[in-house]
């Protein structure tokens, strides 16, 4: 079962590491973000924990393949695997998973000036002249 487009909240990034990966024998990682259940605001470390491991066995057994690594950000309501690119297609399909992204970036992630142009450097700055004291006669201090 090929995931739907409205089912699927996974990055164009991941995306584009999932097709380039399944012509290959790579695996890929992947961080998942779970959605919160309508009648409380997030689950729990337990709950979270209880969530992923039902996810990730349920979608396991759906593509026969297993996931090398998961690691579960129980505070974070969040997980990330290391698996082949099929569970992790699959894992971004559920309909418990808020989001998905890669755990590795693109390999450019420096972001690329739009317009560029020359900017006149400062003039540098001069130092403030303090006054001087006038010379001459010095007054005696009173005590």
């Amino acid at each position: 079962m090929s995931p739907t487009p409205q089912n699927r909240r996974a990055d164009p990034e991941l995306d584009r590491q999932i097709a380039a990966a399944k012509d290959s024998a790579e695996s890929l990682s992947a961080t998942f973000t779970l959605k919160s259940p309508a009648h409380k605001e997030v689950l729990s470390p337990d709950e979270t924990r209880e969530a992923v491991r039902n996810i990730v066995q349920r979608v396991e057994r759906e593509v026969a393949e297993r996931a090398h690594d998961v690691n579960v950000f129980p505070y974070l309501q969040s997980f990330a695997v290391q698996a082949p690119p099929s569970v992790v297609e699959r894992l971004a399909a559920q309909p418990e998973i808020a989001s998905a992204m890669p755990s590795r970036p693109a390999e450019d992630v420096m972001i690329r000036p739009v317009d560029r142009k020359e900017v006149p450097a400062p003039a540098p700055a001069t130092p403030a002249k303090t006054p001087s004291k006038p010379k001459g006669k010095r007054t005696p201090r009173k005590r």
